[in-house]
């Protein structure tokens, strides 16, 4: 049965087991989401993704309450400590980003990617700026892909877009000694649509989909978000397996009651905050716009194979994290759309270490 439902507030005791269906059409509207000690909430699995379409949709601000939920938490998924989330989308086998292999000129529409991608016909992709003009950075919807022999032996892969492009973006490498430089923007998968199962609902949505809205209906809203300094809020004290979904309009700022409260000037939108939690993240789409990406301290943290897009930092880290082939595209104050606050500024970096890094595995990760 496809839903597209208004709740103010769901808890989960038991197992929330969302049927895996091609045609699903599940949208669910609230404030917010608990999860409680032995609960699940669970959609598709590692070897059958979910293949329909599930939006989590959650409005709200600082100040709205729910005591199902536990108090102010305006536009939260809480994922309580033996609680569990485990949400597997339609998402690309193989690299959900990479690099160009030759230099597109403006008016280009033909880009030549580094590597076999496992990409197709109306995927919408990233391409990162050439320079320090975050508005460089360009986007495009996939129109014909092919496998083209690389220089370098192996496969490459060779996209058409809709639009030319209007800046230039650089792939190259240049050798000095025994050394190659590789200068070369990134490109990465933002949007894989699913087929629009009625008139009234989004098709240009990833099979999951977690975001912050501001109202519930066209004709009925909460106080609106607009003006807010809050964004959705993940709080994970259990565990939390994304795999293949995209999360998005996320984190908080100064001056909002939600940064307060947690003692801070900008928190993340996914937050894995103690020793009993686990994140896992892999071949996702984080798109915070407000605050940072993540927040994780402490307890297990395995990020790998992501795509960052809009954060004021995507990482906010220490302890036993591992960090692996993640793109982050546009980070820092000014590229979220937001003013810098507090204590991010212009020097802020798109990963903080809070502790030296002496647990964590960092590997093949570009900013």
């Amino acid at each position: 049965m496809n839903m597209n439902v208004q709740l103010y507030s769901l808890v989960v005791d038991g197992t929330l087991d969302i049927l895996n269906r091609p045609d699903a059409a599940i949208y669910l509207r609230t404030i917010c989401v608990t999860v409680r000690p032995g609960g699940k909430i669970l959609a598709g699995s590692a070897s059958a993704p979910f293949m329909g379409s599930l939006q989590f949709l959650f409005a709200g601000d600082d100040l709205t309450e729910s005591s199902h939920c536990g108090g102010m938490k305006g536009r939260t998924l809480s994922i309580g400590q033996g609680a569990e989330v485990a949400l597997y989308g339609d998402m690309p086998q193989g690299r959900m980003w990479t690099s160009l292999r030759t230099t597109v000129e403006p008016a280009g529409r033909t880009l030549v990617l580094r590597g076999q991608m496992n990409w197709q016909i109306d995927d919408e992709i990233v391409i990162a700026t050439a320079s320090e003009a975050s508005d460089e950075t360009e986007f495009g919807t996939i129109e014909a892909i092919k496998h083209v022999l690389s220089p370098l032996g192996g496969y490459d892969t060779e996209i058409s877009i809709t639009q030319p492009l209007q800046y230039r973006h650089i792939g190259a490498s240049e050798v000095y000694g025994t050394h190659a430089l590789e200068m070369a923007s990134e490109v990465g998968l933002l949007v894989r649509p699913r087929p629009k199962a009625a008139a009234t609902w989004p098709a240009k949505v990833n099979s999951i989909h977690l975001a912050a809205v501001d109202t519930l209906t066209s004709n009925f809203k909460f106080k609106t978000t607009a003006v807010s300094y809050l964004g959705m809020l993940i709080l994970v004290d259990g565990s939390l397996i994304a795999d293949g979904v995209r999360m998005e309009n996320g984190g908080a700022i100064m001056p909002g009651a939600t940064v307060k409260a947690f003692g801070d000037k900008v928190i993340g939108m996914l937050q894995c905050r103690g020793s009993s939690s686990i994140c896992t993240v892999r071949r996702s789409v984080l798109v915070s716009r407000v605050g940072r990406a993540v927040d994780a301290k402490s307890g297990g943290g395995h990020f790998e194979n992501n795509v960052f897009w809009k954060s004021q930092a995507a990482f906010h880290i220490k302890g036993a994290i591992v960090l692996l082939h993640n793109a982050i595209f546009d980070a820092g104050p000014g590229f979220s759309g937001l003013p810098p606050m507090g204590e991010i500024n212009a020097a802020s970096s798109a990963v903080s270490i809070q502790d030296g890094g002496r647990y964590m595995v960092v590997i093949g990760n570009s900013v």
